[in-house]
């Protein structure tokens, strides 16, 4: 994966649908 975007909009268009939920987690104190 070498791409880089200006904003999370545009990283996730066309991925992310209506109803959808995105979960994101790190470690220990981080997430």
């Amino acid at each position: 994966m070498d791409k880089v975007y200006s904003d999370a909009r545009s990283a996730l268009a066309g991925l992310v649908k209506d109803g959808m939920t995105i979960m994101a987690g790190g470690f220990g104190l981080c997430g």
